[in-house]
């Protein structure tokens, strides 16, 4: 509650014709800017209308006139107090109403639960010629006998009701009868691009019940259903009838998405009202605001289908609707200085753009094929860095990038993940499913760097991550991956060590295999000398699949054959001085053979090279000062491909002494 404390203070005789002094105080536990206080009298407000001619019973939906009404601002933990005073001139049983609400006050929430905005509270007052008393319930007790039971002046069951605005209690003949049933809220909006209505599924919806006095009888915050729909228990009681109902639509869901404009500092796209004496079993219409509603739902229906494919999730995520961007992004691990709306550079909000594009569309960003691809591409981005591991390369595109533009390897990675990620995520009607499906974005169309290039190409990347999850259903493609494979690859790929930062190192995890760099991946100063994941590979994994759809995707070119490998063997434990023959054994080479040979003398010291161009090497330590954990590497060549193994090995320092046959476990000669 952002009021901790409605108090209402009653002071003065109360006998008919006396004046009571009536004082309200609310206590804030959260500040509001702008506070209005009520006191309202309902059936002294009928009386005073019934004495100037006009009707006692006011229509529903009519505010009651209040006896005070103030405005004023309320720090946290402290109070407002107002006072006034009123003149009841007949006995009888009037209701006084306190009233509280933090006005254009932002929704908050705390625990997953609603802080309220409002508060209300009643007391009555027994008004007598002996002196009445101030009761918090309606106390029939208190009416003498053959008097009618109901709230306003005191009136016998012999006399007509002096008031028509209530009924005489469980005595009266003419009780209302309690509606019962639900109304049901049913909330859609216009989509501005098709003209077509779409259900607001998902999204929140917050309503207060009112008495028939409008004091606050029930208040909840609900999840629309899968037909747009919530429904809300109809309330009625013995003394006032049926009651009200009020409530907001809020572009928010429970635990996954909030959808915000700062413009408007508010996630409201609707508000509804009415009355239970007609809408109770009905079935009322509310249509929500366009740009907010569209981009949750779309947002909505893509963390759906996200979780469902990479069987990962993350946390709730903020969109934002921005007027003042030129283009949407993610904040999350961007620098602070690439946007003014990513205040620390790690903010998780995607901000979507909320202004006229370029090409003529309403809202380029809001709506359509672009705009329904950039939200679910911009979660993309949100994925990668919650739930899978962070997106080292994020950050490194130019402000204005394309799916066909060259730009870079990092560049390529990061939003060709998204491209990918969109087009896993949204209607496969969808345009540019198609284009990744068919490979459209290569060879690049514009960009600084090579066009044929696809490692440095986003929309080639996201046609590579597409084809190994798509029904294998193409000549050059015969993977056909769970979702779930390539979120755990991603979440668990390094290369030296480190997090993947491009394609290039993404390839070695998919196919268990540092890739070829003669004559691919070019703008890497060097290729990674090791790698690791802990994805588990599904039964229907092949290696020459994965190296058929990089080299198709990445670089036009039509491969099937088995990936070149090599293995070493050979020397195992040297004597200090002693000479050792290692040997090479490639495979599945399309062409001769040429090898490079290299030697590192222990763990952390560098590799040096050794022997030649041949398939076997012999190599000596001579003088050592200690033992030696060594290693020698060969790297084989063949066409555009090459492999590279290691192979360990020990040389013993003997303290001089010649000879040593064999070593010891805890390399003592022997």
């Amino acid at each position: 509650m952002r009021f901790s404390t409605l108090d209402i203070q009653v002071d003065g005789p109360l006998t008919p014709g006396s004046t009571v002094q009536l004082s309200v105080e609310a206590g804030g536990t959260l500040p509001a800017q702008q506070t209005h206080l009520g006191l309202t009298l309902p059936e002294l407000a009928a009386l005073q209308a019934r004495n100037q001619g006009k009707l006692a019973k006011l229509a529903p939906g009519t505010p009651l006139p209040k006896e005070g009404s103030w405005k004023g601002r309320v720090g946290s933990g402290q109070a407002i107090q107002r006072k006034t005073a009123v003149h009841i001139k007949e006995p009888g049983y009037y209701q006084v109403i306190a009233s509280a609400s933090a006005e254009n006050a932002d929704l908050q929430t705390k625990s997953g639960e609603w802080i309220k905005n409002t508060a209300s509270r009643s007391v009555w007052l027994w008004v007598t010629d002996s002196g009445g008393k101030v009761t918090e319930q309606f106390d029939r007790s208190l009416f003498p006998d053959g008097a009618r039971q109901q709230p306003g002046p005191l009136t016998m069951k012999d006399e007509l009701p002096k008031l028509p605005v209530a009924n005489a209690g469980l005595s009266s003949q003419n009780t209302i009868s309690n509606p019962t049933g639900v109304t049901t809220i049913y909330v859609n909006y216009k989509n501005e691009v098709t003209g077509t209505s779409e259900i607001l599924s998902g999204a929140r919806v917050s309503y207060t019940v009112y008495d028939g006095l409008g004091r606050e009888r029930r208040s909840s915050t609900e999840v629309i259903d899968d037909n747009g729909t919530v429904t809300i228990p109809c309330y009625s009681d013995d003394i006032h009838g049926p009651g009200s109902y009020s409530g907001t639509i809020h572009a928010q869901d429970n635990y996954r998405l909030r959808v915000y404009h700062p413009q408007t500092e508010s996630d409201v796209v609707g508000s509804f009202s009415g009355e239970f004496a007609t809408d109770c079993g009905r079935q009322i219409p509310v249509r929500a605001a366009y740009k907010m509603s569209h981009v949750f739902k779309r947002m909505s229906e893509t963390i759906t289908k996200s979780r469902s494919f990479f069987q990962v999730q993350r946390g709730k995520i903020d969109v934002h609707l921005e007027w003042d961007v030129d283009n949407s992004f993610y904040c999350g691990s961007l620098p602070p200085f690439i946007s003014p709306w990513c205040s620390d550079g790690g903010d998780d909000v995607i901000v979507i753009k909320d202004r006229p594009g370029a090409d003529g569309h309403p809202d380029s960003h809001i709506g359509g094929p672009q705009g329904d691809f950039t939200v679910a591409h911009e979660y993309g981005h949100a994925v990668h860095e919650k739930a899978l591991g962070g997106n080292v390369a994020s950050g490194e595109c130019p402000d204005v990038h394309y799916p066909d533009g060259a730009h870079g390897i990092r560049c390529a990675y990061s939003e060709g993940f998204a491209n990918y990620h969109s087009a896993v995520s949204i209607e496969s009607s969808n345009g540019y499913v198609s284009d990744f499906e068919n490979n459209e974005f290569y060879p690049a169309d514009r960009g600084d760097g090579d066009p044929n290039d696809g490692a440095i190409i986003e929309g080639a990347v996201a046609a590579f991550l597409w084809d190994l999850t798509d029904p294998s259903d193409e000549s050059h493609d015969g993977a056909d991956y769970p979702g779930s494979y390539v979120a755990d690859v991603i979440k668990t790929c390094k290369t030296d060590g480190s997090r993947a930062n491009g394609v290039d190192h993404l390839i070695a995890c998919f196919q268990r295999q540092i890739p070829s760099y003669s004559g691919y991946f070019d703008t890497r100063s060097s290729s990674p000398s090791s790698f690791s994941e802990s994805a588990t590979e599904p039964g229907s994994w092949n290696r020459t699949d994965v190296k058929t759809l990089w080299r198709k995707n990445l670089y036009g070119e039509e491969y099937d054959g088995p990936p070149l490998t090599v293995s070493v063997s050979g020397s195992q434990y040297l004597d200090e001085g002693e000479l050792g023959t290692w040997t090479a054994s490639p495979s599945n080479g399309t062409g001769s053979y040429s090898y490079s040979w290299e030697v590192r003398k222990n763990p952390g010291s560098s590799w040096f090279n050794v022997c030649g161009n041949s398939s076997s090497c012999s190599w000596s330590s001579g003088q050592i000062s200690q033992t030696l954990d060594a290693k020698i590497k060969v790297t084989v060549q063949s066409g555009s491909e090459s492999a590279s193994s290691n192979f360990s090995f020990v040389v013993n320092n003997n303290n001089g002494d010649p000879g040593c046959d064999a070593i010891s476990t805890n390399r003592v000669c022997e």
